[in-house]
């Protein structure tokens, strides 16, 4: 995520109702091609969502519950890609090689060897 989509971020976070009207937006952020850049980045990676007017029109835009909570959501994670994939991996593998050992071990012996 580029630098310009975090400032949004963090604007939206600190404001009430974590939203920002698209006429308070031009004050904070005077490169509108940049900011509706960025808004829809934001947007297509469901961290924010429109506000509309009864009849359809994008007025504004407000954080989701990703939005709002995308560190911890982002920290749990990882933590749960990394003990599936990785450590568990490892786990099973020191298993597979200790339960080999024991049964070569085992056979070995039987066969008196």
């Amino acid at each position: 995520m580029d630098r310009y989509s975090e400032k949004i971020l963090a604007s939206l976070r600190k404001r009430e109702e974590y939203s920002l009207l698209y006429e308070d937006a031009e004050e904070l952020f005077p490169d509108t091609a940049d900011f509706y850049n960025a808004v829809q980045f934001l947007k297509a990676h469901g961290l924010i969502k429109y506000i509309k007017t009864q009849g359809g029109v994008h007025i504004g835009v407000r954080l989701t519950h990703y939005g709002v909570n995308k560190k911890e959501l982002d920290r749990r994670e990882f933590w749960y890609l990394f003990f599936t994939r990785y450590l568990l991996g490892f786990i099973s593998g020191i298993a597979v090689s200790v339960l080999s050992g024991l049964a070569t071990a085992y056979i070995l012996r039987a066969l008196g060897i």
